[in-house]
């Protein structure tokens, strides 16, 4: 059975961090930017191409968007309006929101179509 990208990039930040448990059973410290920088290699960011620009959006969820996610994000699955853009320009990015501001695009499309889509990509389902 293939291994997926994800898969094995996991795996190789498992690898790294049983290497830096054991340095850090000599020197009582860790290191994770190396596992971090090994972790990376090799990903590539994902193309989202709409009003004719191109944005780049990360190969995996930031924490920085599930940490908004989790805390703005109710029970039902519901982003209060009041959050929305902010959660666009962590999923997406300012020069996205910015392309939106000059351009008739619903705030529906946006949410509906293009923030799933993405999430998905990151292996994110909508709870029904």
């Amino acid at each position: 059975m293939k291994m997926s990208n994800q898969q094995a990039n996991l795996e190789k930040l498992n690898q790294a961090e049983d290497k830096y448990l054991e340095a850090w059973e000599s020197d009582n410290s860790i290191d994770f930017d190396a596992a971090l920088d090994e972790h990376k290699k090799g990903e590539e960011p994902v193309a989202v191409t709409f009003l004719g620009n191109t944005y780049e959006v990360p190969p995996a969820m930031p924490v920085s968007v599930w940490l908004y996610h989790e805390r703005h994000v109710d029970k039902k699955g519901n982003l209060p309006d009041d959050k929305a853009l902010e959660y666009i320009k962590k999923v997406i990015g300012k020069k996205f929101v910015d392309a939106l501001e000059d351009s008739d695009v619903t705030v529906t499309f946006v949410m509906e179509k293009i923030i799933p889509a993405i999430t998905r990509r990151w292996g994110v389902r909508k709870k029904k």
